[in-house]
């Protein structure tokens, strides 16, 4: 009497051909030498993971297939986050999911059947988005009239991830109309630094303006300077 052999789940012989800063579709799990996945900007539209059942022999579409129920498609975060949804059994043993980046950075895509990890992953970048916002940092809450101070402004995407690719030139502006404001300014990789003197007494604000993107700080209240006259 033969012995059924037992069933494995490995990598695709051929996966797919992966272009570097595009969205990656079929990326296969349970690779016995890891597929390397490269760089995908996943904001540019979500990437389709896939799991392949075989025998051990590398024979697709094995008998006994697990059930759609004990499919789970996992992310191990290094340094960007992601979600997935639209969990689907294509038939013959294969199994896709959608993949959504959140946070930029490397994240480990990988699968469990029945709770059991498949022993081999892929791995994915999740590259930062467009810009669509302008955000502050190191605003003073107080400040002495005619001493300058510095602000750091940094063009972000939609979840919060600084956007390396945004290079607009952004403006300063303030509600105290006398104020000392730099010359408008490139951001390098979405990140910019101002110098700004307030010069009037009183709760102010500066303002950051990027072509459509805008972004007003917090009120910073200014106290006179020292008696000159």
């Amino acid at each position: 009497t033969g012995t059924t052999p037992a069933r494995d789940f490995t990598v695709d012989t051929a996966p797919p051909v992966v272009t570097v800063d595009s969205p990656v579709d079929g990326v296969v799990l349970g690779v016995a030498t890891p597929t390397v996945v490269g760089s995908c900007s996943t904001f540019d539209g979500p990437i389709t993971v896939t799991l392949t059942a075989k025998d051990a022999y590398g024979n697709t579409n094995p008998s006994g297939l697990p059930a759609i129920g004990s499919i789970a498609f996992t992310s191990s975060t290094v340094g960007g986050t992601g979600s997935f949804t639209n969990l689907a059994s294509q038939g013959s043993g294969v199994y896709t999911a959608t993949f959504t980046g959140q946070n930029s950075g490397s994240v480990t895509l990988g699968a469990n059947i029945s709770s059991s990890a498949v022993s081999n992953n892929a791995t994915v970048t999740v590259n930062p988005g467009t810009a669509t916002q302008l955000v502050f940092s190191g605003v003073p809450t107080s400040s002495t009239a005619g001493s300058a101070f510095t602000v750091t402004v940094t063009a972000k995407d939609a979840n919060n991830n600084t956007a390396t690719g945004y290079s607009g030139t952004v403006s300063i502006t303030s509600s105290d109309s006398a104020a000392t404001l730099p010359s408008a300014s490139t951001l390098t990789s979405g990140v910019g630094t101002f110098s700004v003197t307030l010069n009037t007494s009183g709760s102010k604000t500066v303002t950051a303006t990027g072509g459509a993107l805008s972004a007003t700080s917090s009120a910073i209240t200014v106290g006179a300077g020292s008696a000159t006259q």
